[in-house]
């Protein structure tokens, strides 16, 4: 068997496109290096920050003593909080660093790789039965995956509903990824065999590649912030950083919901590997929105945060063994890169599971006032 012809782009093609790549990559590491990421206060936030002023007067207080006079015996302020607090507080010192890290490992992800340009597929190593027998299982894990992440969002729709744009459109998402898996599966079975090393372009691969794509971008739209249009006007009222962050959230959610409507037209034009192309790089924006959404707008607290990124980073490990594959031409890599992409959504479930409500002083008219990313 021959690979098909999209397989092999050209060069000048590839420069191109990793140069475009680059560029962008540098223009949202600039944006998040600059601007980072703006708390959302919680109840448990609040409190944390009570004990920090009382700590600060209580410090105030005691140099304002004279140093020669013994001073009353100084009491010791006992915390019962969640110890992960301490770790959530690290984090908000560091929210610029973190989130120009995030956007330049997106940027590495999507400039490191390539069109798949693979060898002659005599000198690839098939899949042994042994080996053939965990790729299956490992795709197959997905459904019990995204099924949990769908209870997930069924046990705590009441709080979910309060803090994102859709939950309907967010379990239409998750349904997209399982519908898209399943096709996934039906064209690794009877086309390769359950190996990656033939990839054709038809309506299998085809919808496959739309559902999951399709369900990522999708998802990345639905955990918008409560009462916040998808069509609006970028708001300035609050200064222009913060005008420029929801520039870029209309730019963002407008580009992810244009590449979903078009990409089974990008798919019949351009075939697998051209429309690969385009929907790495929304797949990508969309890695990093969800990233950033699931941590702000259903938190902020620890579990929201890992979730959002361990989420990010494993997808992002994923394209990383894909890019492996593509050197070594090793096929039972196929069970990491499907056991990344599985393995991604744990994490997103974790970060539903532990949604919670916004403080008091931070919701008007049931839109969150200090967030991010739209």
């Amino acid at each position: 068997n021959e690979a098909p012809d999209d397989m092999y782009p050209q060069p000048v093609n590839m420069m191109c496109s990793r140069s475009l790549y680059l560029a962008v990559a540098c223009f949202l590491c600039c944006i998040g290096s600059s601007i980072g990421f703006a708390p959302v206060k919680t109840v448990a936030g609040a409190r944390s920050t009570n004990i920090q002023q009382l700590e600060s007067s209580y410090r105030s207080n005691q140099q304002l003593l004279p140093k020669h006079l013994p001073g009353p015996r100084q009491p010791t302020l006992i915390y019962n909080g969640n110890p992960s607090k301490s770790l959530t507080s690290k984090v908000n010192k560091n929210k610029h660093k973190i989130a120009a890290l995030a956007i330049v490992l997106a940027g590495i992800g999507f400039t490191a790789y390539p069109s798949p340009c693979f060898a002659a597929s005599s000198i690839l190593s098939g899949l042994t039965d042994g080996e053939r027998i965990v790729v299956i299982i490992a795709h197959y894990l997905a459904f019990p995956a995204c099924t949990l992440a769908m209870y997930a969002l069924y046990k705590k729709m009441d709080i979910i509903q309060q803090r994102i744009y859709s939950p309907f459109t967010l379990m239409v998402g998750l349904v997209c990824i399982q519908l898209g898996l399943a096709f996934e599966m039906g064209n690794h079975h009877y086309t390769t065999d359950w190996g990656l090393k033939i990839a054709k372009t038809d309506l299998i691969n085809g919808s496959f590649g739309f559902f999951t794509f399709g369900g990522n971008k999708i998802n990345a739209i639905a955990l918008k912030k409560k009462g916040v249009p998808l069509l609006r006007c970028p708001d300035f009222s609050k200064g222009i950083i913060n005008g420029l962050v929801d520039l870029v959230a209309i730019i963002g959610d407008l580009f992810l919901l244009i590449a979903t409507i078009i990409q089974p037209l990008l798919y019949v034009m351009l075939g697998r590997a051209g429309s690969n192309s385009v929907s790495i790089l929304s797949s990508t924006v969309a890695g990093v929105f969800t990233l950033i959404r699931l941590w702000q707008h259903l938190g902020p607290n620890t579990y929201t945060f890992w979730g959002g990124t361990l989420f990010f980073v494993l997808v992002l490990s994923g394209v990383g063994f894909n890019v492996l594959y593509s050197m070594i031409c090793v096929e039972f890599l196929h069970v990491a890169i499907g056991g990344s992409f599985v393995g991604a959504m744990i994490p997103f479930t974790i970060a539903l599971w532990n949604a919670e409500l916004p403080g008091p002083t931070d919701v008007d008219s049931g839109e969150v006032i200090k967030g991010v990313v739209g």
